[in-house]
């Protein structure tokens, strides 16, 4: 290997020693194109570097290489790029900018509440209300522009501070009322650089309702309901328990360190969990890391998003064009997908079943040695490995030109779980 890493480092050496030693004018005019360099130029260049001192090393390499004079025309023809490629680019590059939105009233101050617990604040408010209130059971923000802080207390009060960050002449404003046991705290006025930040204290198992767009929402431990309606904003928390926890959310990152029950639907999204008890999600092009997690399901087919699962007891997904990954399954996995790959790194030996049913997805499952499992795969237009470790026995093996069909064991005693894949135009290994 090393001695590869060697050969590509001073074949990038010689190359830029012909472009050195080619004529060139003071101010370079190659505007048109990228053209490859004379590769005899290079080799010719790689045998002189054999004679340099502390280099004796490569008098034992051969650069003859033998390179395709046809395939290396073709590489230079399609590297051309024309002056009218580039205006083109140029005009559609010009045109995106046009269409970007102005960032200038996102720019948000930044609030860490541990911070604010000690009295430090990055930024000094313009203004600050303070208002309390008894005997409420739900808290509804509708906000824009600022963030919103939530921590629950053991005092039977709510304690609302609003701090308020005006620029120049534009001045946020809100509105704080109550009906029944409902407190609704609505951003009446911001953006054009000013903003609004909420710092809530509320009590235990009291029910939040938010819908936020360019903000950041930080909680600690919540016990009550949670729901959240985000747009362009993040959220990160400590807990979600004894109730469940929603989100939907949009162009944004969820941050979550333990949660009982959770629903997601996202759009352009990354979630990150740490540890929860079920999981439902749905949505588009939303990542999903959960490094521990009981159940694990989707609805409503979400499609263009990675799943990476750590510890899993049981899944069933229904996924399109998304990767997963799973690296310890304890029980039972089901999934329906297609353009995506799925790979299951490690499983327990309390594995009951793996069922998939795929198209254009390579299936990987990883068995450890000694297991006996079962295994039933119906493959069109694709093959069945399994890792040489394991012993096997077929009780049906057929294969044609478009159709294999294998069904069997692995290792010798009492199989304990099933794996069943059905697959198109993927193959499937057991390793």
């Amino acid at each position: 290997m090393k001695k590869y890493i060697l050969l590509i480092s001073l074949f990038c050496m010689a190359l830029l020693q012909v472009n050195a030693i080619l004529p060139q004018d003071s101010v370079k005019k190659n505007k048109d194109r990228f053209i490859l360099p004379d590769m005899n130029n290079a080799l010719k260049s790689l045998e002189d570097l054999k004679s340099l001192e502390g280099l004796e090393s490569l008098k034992d390499l051969d650069f003859n290489f033998d390179f395709d004079s046809s395939q290396m025309a073709e590489l230079r023809e399609s590297l051309k790029l024309n002056n009218e490629q580039l205006q083109a680019m140029k005009e559609n590059l010009r045109e995106n900018l046009k269409n970007m939105p102005n960032m200038k009233d996102l720019k948000l101050n930044e609030f860490n509440f541990n911070e604010y617990k000690g009295g430090k604040q990055a930024k000094t408010p313009t203004r600050v209300e303070k208002k309390l209130f008894t005997d409420i059971s739900e808290v509804k923000f509708s906000h824009k522009y600022g963030n919103i802080i939530i921590q629950e207390s053991n005092s039977k009060q709510i304690d609302l501070e609003i701090q308020y960050f005006d620029k120049n002449n534009n001045k946020g404003s809100s509105i704080v009322n109550t009906a029944g046991k409902t407190l609704s705290v609505i951003t009446s006025r911001s953006g054009g650089g000013a903003t609004i930040n909420y710092i809530i204290s509320l009590p235990k198992s009291t029910a939040v309702d938010i819908n936020l767009m360019y903000g950041t929402v930080k909680v600690g431990r919540h016990e009550g309901a949670f729901k959240a309606d985000m747009s362009y904003s993040d959220l990160s928390a400590q807990s979600f328990s004894k109730s469940k926890a929603s989100f939907n959310l949009k162009y944004g990152d969820l941050k979550i360190d333990e949660a009982e029950d959770i629903s997601i639907s996202g759009s352009y999204s990354d979630v990150k969990i740490k540890k929860a008890r079920n999981m439902d999600v749905k949505g588009m092009y939303t990542d999903y890391k959960v490094d521990d997690v009981v159940s694990f399901i989707t609805s409503g087919s979400p499609a263009y998003g990675d799943i990476r699962l750590g510890t899993v007891s049981s899944v069933n997904l229904d996924t399109k064009y998304s990767d997963i990954n799973i690296y310890n399954l304890i029980s039972d996995m089901m999934v329906k997908t297609a353009y995506g790959d799925v790979t299951v790194k490690g499983i327990s030996p309390k594995l009951k079943n793996i069922t998939i049913n795929a198209s254009y997805a390579d299936v990987e499952v990883s068995v450890p040695a000694g297991m006996s499992v079962n295994f039933d795969t119906d493959l069109t237009y694709g093959d069945l490995g399994i890792a040489k470790k394991h012993n096997i026995k077929y009780t049906e093996n057929r294969e044609t030109n478009t159709k294999s069909v294998k069904i069997g064991q692995i290792g010798n005693g009492k199989p304990t779980a099933t794996i069943k894949v059905k697959n198109m135009y993927a193959d499937v290994e057991i390793k």
